[in-house]
């Protein structure tokens, strides 16, 4: 339905508008249509947004850029390792510690819910390279962090085998 515009007639009496009955339909088919898409959207419609990119707070929406999806977060000072809601976030070299490669990168930051005692860090660096670290009931694991090997940071040898640059 399109909406429907009351007709206010010739100023300043009114003189060949809508009846108020018909004025009143009008209104009510307008309101109709606008309940009807709100209902659609279910509890969207009355859903509060987040107020901050990493407001964590449940049944709330998340809000444009959230989680650095879409784009990424800039973390500035402390180290990679330091507990943040999972998400997409940029990584200069300026931070205090933890960078596995000393190159700037993003990280995907990923833990239980409600439990920051299990986290996955992927951390991609502007060159390609590629790291993962874990961390299982509140401990890194000892290996660290673990390159994973590619076409950009290997050969392979004539007999089939990888071979680090």
């Amino acid at each position: 339905m399109t909406k429907q515009v009351i007709q206010l007639g010739t100023p300043p009496t009114g003189v060949g508008g809508d009846t108020p009955r018909s004025a009143n339909m009008k209104i009510n088919g307008n309101f109709d249509e606008v309940y009807a898409a709100l209902e659609g959207l279910g509890p969207l419609a009355t859903a509060r947004f987040q107020n901050s990119p990493t407001e964590t707070v449940s049944g709330v929406a998340l809000a444009p850029g959230a989680f650095g999806l879409g784009g990424s977060i800039q973390v500035e000072g402390g180290a990679v390792g330091d507990f943040r809601p999972n998400g997409f976030y940029h990584i200069s070299t300026n931070l205090t510690s933890g960078s596995p490669s000393g190159e700037n990168g993003i990280l995907k930051h990923w833990s239980a819910p409600g439990d920051p005692n299990f986290r996955i860090l992927e951390y991609i660096t502007w060159s390609g390279r590629i790291f993962t670290l874990t961390m299982i009931a509140g401990a890194w694991q000892a290996s660290g962090w673990r390159e994973a090997y590619n076409t950009g940071n290997t050969t392979r040898a004539q007999d089939g085998t990888l071979k680090a640059i």
